[in-house]
């Protein structure tokens, strides 16, 4: 290849054409390996050809030197011309598993500004003709020229969201939030420096709605400051929403119609206040409790902050491997290898596919904390000479933005070490060794710098509610053992902070005591970090070029969208229209609302107008997309016509029709691949309503035991017809294809579970029950796989996890006495979303915890959370043993004094724990007795109870969801819940087992 590139008519174009034709994935990626192991450009076709290669597999990290600083047109064209595919077509599959430098390409808006500027910095011409690096301002809030405390600045940036994003938040909080009356949500601290999410949209929009004059928690808060500090709040929130793109219109449409005037009125009061001038102006008041200091408006996705750093897990090793070479790449640590996640967790072939520890996996954090603290080591010793982080003024005043900016990246990762037992602890001593740089030789940072280091930590850490003066107490004592200074001025903030805000000082004992409850941790964390013998150095804290907040929220036409909105050469991830079918032709795309996307810039990639997007290519008459050998292929879609489907949700069994692949896979992930074959029939699986089965010509002799609803000429259009059914569930071998909200993409669903011969999640003398012997995710699943459950039997069984969540809860709160509980009275329909996210959130934070944790004994928050599972499964059970006592009763004894049993059985154990259906006499039944009796009595009559001991589905799913319940072991019954399955429970979930692991080894 090198020799014929060196011919001077062999252009670029026909390369392309070369390698797609030659290339297949394994040879890309034995191609990747072997030119990014070189370290630099040998020929100039290799670049090329790396390029292509990385395109491939654009989960995999380019090296650094191999991104271009300027001509871009051949790099464009080597990722974007693989397979008549663009380059954000191919990522769209990985999702979360992108690469830093491929994030930067196609997904901008997820990066810390820190590492964009970075990459901005290297590869200018990326979003822009001129510099795609984002602004940083800074805005003053207080404080101005105040001799005892430095001026509190807020750094701000414009990066406002791309509108597909936007639009989509807007209309999830569309009248949806009200003011956060729980001041233990957020403790007047607005959380602006987490990225934007739905979470900390409605966390910082309802908090904002909670600034009022007559709120008594200001005043409880801040005391005689509660006034000035709720504007300073204010300000906060007012210009993160800014720098996201929202406008005021566009915030009040997501405030419940009941408070919109109150919102106008206080947007208003606010800009009021900030433009007040003289004695009464906000820039010279003093601060009264911990702000943020800079703004972090990057989007984040939910549920990705909730995976743990540096855990045994495949998650974990992805999102692991993904801030470490951001840290590689903001840092400059040249010397460091890349991570992959394939460095840090490994498949035991010996342990049945579990996954161990990676080569590189112990060192890890202890390597890159060294490398960091090297590398910032280097940087301030050059300061000595050539001062550009930390710029002196005069009179021991330093401008430090440039530091601040620098070290702001590793605020989220420091926030991510907190859930990892130790490493935070470990990062800073092993950062703090390097950074003092006792045994290395040359300049070295001055007494200054070192406290500049400190006083800049302190600013972007702080001292919050939320992480309890944590961070700084592990940074102070590595100061403290390497004998490094700090700022006398940090010091003095500290201790303003612990002696006026977290606590007040005993005039008769001389102790600093915690004002509040809630303030008690922090306050004794404060009292030692005061108390480490520390050196302190003349230092004061001085940003210069500050614009007022208040003139600054002003201005009306300030332009907040980035660089990478313009989308030159890339189209961004999140403004791409889905396929239904992409990734060589067979992958699902994720679940993306058709509406949300914009027509593609003209800049953006396309493919030639002369050339047919789509082609017959393909053995069953299906319509493909050509790609020159046929290794990428796309489904076409013909215009949406009505179908009428018997059924709105309807459960279609089709093994023989799709299937998922991953033996091919490049990526974390595997195909889903409709089967070439001619004339499926969909047939109604008898007497089970909406479920169906669609068979192939080989599968149509084993199943004729029902009646034919539709005949198809391929599968391809047997899929098509499928893929228009609102709410759909397709059953695969050994998983679900459940169609998603928008009605346009499908969900992956894998219904497996714990093997019978698995010992039960425990920990010391707690042990809790497999979730499938509990009711509370039946709630969940019924509806995801459409398992058919009866709409009466199924208000019973919310019903069940409604009183047992609540009386965990009274049990836990100490609340009335022996035996009794205290439960709220529940509204038909039931509706239990919040308990059944609070369960489910509880038991994936016990199960990941005990499954990554190496001493999970001394976490208490660990056991305070199996504490609350172990007594709400106490209570479920005790709930399903006295629903299955009047239920075998009634069928047994052929009673019918239904309230009479519910009295009976409600006393049977009320010595120990009391089931909340009947008064303390026992003479009448509660509110929720009176709603159990009105739920049991459909049951009750259509099964007949008073005539014969015949039961209906009704009946019969209760009293297996009860019966599995109150033994705890899986019944051979359990199967009605699933008649769509030809196959067994067990089974099928061992088949979707099989399915993941083939996914997790699937290698490159």
């Amino acid at each position: 290849f090198r020799r014929m590139a060196q011919n001077k008519s062999y252009a670029a174009e026909i390369a392309l054409k070369v390698h797609n034709r030659i290339l297949d994935e394994a040879s890309c990626a034995a191609m990747f390996n072997s030119l990014a192991a070189l370290s630099c450009e040998e020929e100039p076709s290799d670049m090329f050809l790396l390029w292509y290669c990385w395109s491939r597999s654009p989960d995999r990290q380019l090296p650094f030197w191999a991104l271009p600083r300027a001509d871009a047109s051949l790099f464009t064209l080597a990722l974007n011309g693989v397979g008549n595919l663009p380059f954000v077509e191919r990522c769209r599959p990985i999702g979360a598993g992108l690469a830093v430098l491929a994030k930067f390409l196609v997904a901008p808006e997820a990066l810390p500004l820190g590492v964009y500027n970075t990459l901005a910095h290297q590869a200018p011409w990326v979003h822009s003709d001129q510099s795609s690096s984002i602004e940083v301002q800074t805005l003053l809030l207080g404080q101005e020229d105040c001799e005892e405390y430095p001026p509190y600045c807020l750094r701000w940036h414009a990066r406002a969201l791309p509108a597909t994003l936007r639009d989509r938040l807007l209309r999830k909080c569309q009248e949806g939030i009200g003011p956060l009356d729980d001041v233990n949500a957020h403790h007047f601290y607005p959380r602006v420096i987490a990225g934007v999410s739905e979470q900390m949209f409605r966390l910082n929009l309802g908090l904002l709605l909670s600034l009022q004059k007559d709120n008594e928690s200001l005043q409880l808060y801040f005391d005689h400051g509660a006034e000035s500090q709720r504007n300073f709040v204010a300000a906060c929130i007012m210009c993160w929403f800014k720098a996201a793109g929202f406008a005021f219109e566009e915030l009040r449409s997501c405030v419940k119609a009941g408070s919109r005037e109150q919102f106008t009125s206080l947007w208003s009061e606010f800009h009021a206040a900030f433009r007040k001038t003289g004695p009464l102006s906000l820039r010279r008041m003093y601060i009264r409790g911990p702000l943020p200091n800079f703004l972090d408006v990057r989007w984040v996705d939910e549920g990705t902050v909730d995976v743990p750093i540096l855990a045994r897990t495949r998650d974990s090793a992805l999102l692991t491997a993904q801030w470490l070479n951001m840290l590689i790449v903001h840092f400059g640590l040249q010397d460091l290898e890349p991570f992959t996640p394939e460095d840090l967790v490994r498949v035991s072939e010996s342990r049945g596919g579990g996954l161990l520890a990676g080569p590189r996996f112990e060192g890890a954090l202890k390597i890159v904390s060294r490398a960091v603290g090297n590398a910032l080591h280097r940087d301030l010793a050059a300061e000595t000479k050539t001062p550009s982080m930390v710029v002196p003024l005069s009179e021991d005043k330093y401008d430090t933005l440039k530091l601040v900016t620098k070290l702001a990246v590793l605020t989220d990762f420091i926030a991510l070490l907190r859930a990892t037992p130790s490493s935070l602890g470990k990062f800073f001593t092993e950062l703090v060794v390097a950074l003092a740089g006792a045994s290395e030789k040359g300049p070295k940072p001055s007494q200054v710098h070192f406290a500049a280091f400190f006083d800049a930590c302190f600013l972007l850490q702080g001292l919050t509610s939320d992480n309890e003066g944590l961070e700084m107490e592990e940074l102070m004592s590595a100061y403290h053992a390497n004998q490094l200074p700090v700022s006398l001025q940090t010091v003095e903030e500290i201790r303003w902070l612990h002696e006026n805000y977290y606590g007040r000082r005993d005039k008769t004992t001389g102790k600093v005591v915690s004002r509040l409850e809630r303030f008690a941790t922090i306050c004794e964390r404060l009292t030692r970090i005061r108390g480490s013998p520390i050196q302190t150095v003349e230092f004061r804290r001085h940003f210069t070029q500050t614009i007022f907040v208040g003139d600054f929220l002003g201005e009306a036409n300030v332009s907040v969208e980035p660089p990478y909105l313009q989308q030159l050469h890339f189209q961004l991830m999140c403004d791409c229209v889905p396929r239904s079918i992409s990734a060589a032709g067979e992958v699902l795309g994720p679940s993306v609302e058709r509406g949300d996307a914009p027509e593609a810039p003209e800049s953006v990639f396309k493919l030639p107008r002369d050339e047919p997007f789509f082609t017959a290519n393909g053995g069953d008459g299906g319509g493909f997309l050509s790609a020159g050998n046929g290794a990428q292929r796309q489904w076409e879609r013909p215009e949406v016509i009505e179908v009428g489907w018997p059924d709105r949700s309807p459960v279609v069994s089709c093994p023989d029709v799709v299937e998922i692949d991953a033996h091919t896979s490049l990526y974390l992930h595997a195909v889903v691949r409709v089967r070439p074959g001619l004339q499926p029939i969909l047939w109604c699986m008898g007497e089970s309503d909406g479920c169906y089965r669609l068979n192939g010509l080989s599968g149509q002799q084993r199943h004729k035991d029902g009646d034919i609803c539709k005949a198809f000429a391929t599968n391809a259009e047997a899929w098509q017809y499928m893929d228009r059914a609102q709410g759909a569930v397709v059953a695969l071998d050994g998983c679900y294809l459940r169609k998603a909200d928008d009605g346009a993409s499908w969900v992956v669903v894998f219904p497996t579970s714990r093997p019978p011969d698995d010992a039960s999640v425990s920990m010391g003398n707690l042990s809790l029950r497999a979730r499938r012997f509990c009711m509370w995710p039946l709630c969940h699943s019924h509806r995801l796989v459409n398992l058919g459950v009866n709409t009466e039997a199924l208000q019973v069984i919310k019903l069940v996890v409604w009183i047992a969540w609540h009386m965990c809860q009274s049990e836990a709160s100490g609340e009335g006495g022996v035996g009794e509980v205290n439960v709220p009275p529940v509204v038909v329909p039931i509706d239990v979303d919040e308990p059944l996210q609070k369960l489910s959130a509880l038991s994936n934070h016990v199960e990941q915890s005990l499954a990554t944790q190496m001493f999970p004994e001394g976490d208490e928050t660990l056991i305070a959370a199996m504490q609350q599972l172990h007594r709400y499964q106490q209570c479920e059970k005790h709930l399903a043993e006295v629903l299955l006592r009047i239920l075998s009763k009634m069928k047994g004894q052929q009673r019918d004094d239904l309230g009479g049993l519910i009295r009976t059985e409600s006393h049977r154990r009320a010595a120990t724990i009391k089931a909340p259906f009947a008064n303390a006499g026992g003479a009448e039944l509660t509110s929720l007795g009176r709603t159990l009796q009105r739920l049991l009595v459909p049951i009750v009559s259509k099964a007949g109870i008073l005539g014969s001991p015949a039961t209906t589905e009704a009946w019969t799913q209760l009293e297996l969801a009860l019966e599995v319940c109150y033994r705890g072991e899986q019944l051979p019954r359990e199967r009605c819940f699933a008649k769509h399955m030809q196959i067994t429970k067990s089974t099928f979930a061992n088949r979707g087992v099989a399915v993941l692991q083939s996914i997790y080894r699937s290698q490159c």
